[in-house]
């Protein structure tokens, strides 16, 4: 039970802290430089879902440490084609 507590709230902290506060206003950012809405990509969220993936994985990697793991894998997806829901999945060890 306790590492599943764990990852719950590692995930909660890389979706809240990490996307919502540091890594949404800038992919916002590039699909609006990219000539599309944030709020509906209508199928081009690929290269800005990659984005995010990238720099969540550097987030993670930065959180892990205080938390006492290290992330064997993180899935991030936007499921939406929008930028304000984000799907974090971490696997820890």
């Amino acid at each position: 039970a306790k590492g599943l507590n764990r990852q719950f709230v590692f995930e909660r902290l890389v979706d809240d802290w990490g996307y919502q506060s540091r890594v949404r206003g800038q992919i916002e950012a590039t699909a609006r430089e990219r000539g599309f809405s944030p709020l509906n990509m209508n199928g081009k969220s690929v290269g800005i879902e990659a984005i995010a993936r990238e720099e969540l994985r550097e987030f993670a990697g930065e959180l892990a440490p205080q938390f006492g793991v290290e992330v064997k894998q993180l899935d991030v997806a936007l499921p939406w084609g929008r930028t304000f829901e984000v799907e974090v999945g971490a696997k820890l060890v």
